[in-house]
């Protein structure tokens, strides 16, 4: 139970639903540092979180 409301309070109030990170529906990002993040999403099941590094939305051909 109290697993349950920790990953709803961290999926709700603490991760960000808008991000430099690409994010695919019903994800939302908690940066780490300047590469890595981690990637909450909100599942059937329940939440999934995993580390990864962050695939910028922009990369450096798209810079002007």
């Amino acid at each position: 139970m109290i697993d349950k409301a920790t990953k709803f309070y961290i999926y709700h109030f603490e991760a960000k639903t808008y991000s430099r990170c690409k994010l695919e529906k019903l994800q939302k990002v908690i940066e780490i540092n300047d590469q890595e993040v981690v990637i909450v999403e909100k599942t059937n099941q329940g939440y999934i979180f995993k580390s990864e590094i962050c695939m910028p939305v922009l990369n450096k051909k798209n810079n002007l």
